[in-house]
């Protein structure tokens, strides 16, 4: 089954996504929404992700460069960071990290929570294109 899983870094985010969660539920066969608590180490993120059996990530934060590079971190599998305007101090937007050499990584602009479903919808397609040329090969 092919999930997409939403971290929002608080639930103001996650009310921001109630757009992405409609166009996702078109194509995609399962959406889970993780809202992280106020004292999430990135250790508890590390564990999160590595226990989760999505295929996509959405990482939606008004820090999401960082948030998702530290996702990034923990898997290989894609990332797709949304910026929100849901910061409580405005330099928190320009609190990056540099993501991990090789990872599916991706930033849309702020607020652009069309574009974060889109590429979402893509990797997956990705994914199952991947899937269809292994099985014609084997």
């Amino acid at each position: 089954m092919r999930q997409v899983t939403i971290i929002a870094s608080s639930p103001a985010a996650e009310d921001k996504m109630l757009f992405c969660i409609d166009q996702l539920a078109e194509k995609a066969e399962s959406i889970e929404i993780k809202v992280l608590p106020k004292n999430t180490t990135k250790h508890d993120l590390d564990r999160y992700i590595m226990d989760s059996m999505a295929d996509v990530f959405i990482v939606a934060s008004s820090r999401a460069h960082t948030l998702s590079s530290f996702a990034a971190e923990s898997t290989n599998r894609p990332i797709v960071g949304v910026s929100l305007d849901v910061v409580e101090d405005p330099l928190d937007l320009y609190n990056f990290t540099e993501p991990p050499k090789g990872t599916g990584f991706v930033t849309v602009p702020i607020n652009d929570i069309s574009c974060t479903a889109n590429l979402a919808l893509r990797f997956l397609e990705l994914e199952r294109a991947h899937d269809v040329m292994e099985t014609a090969m084997a």
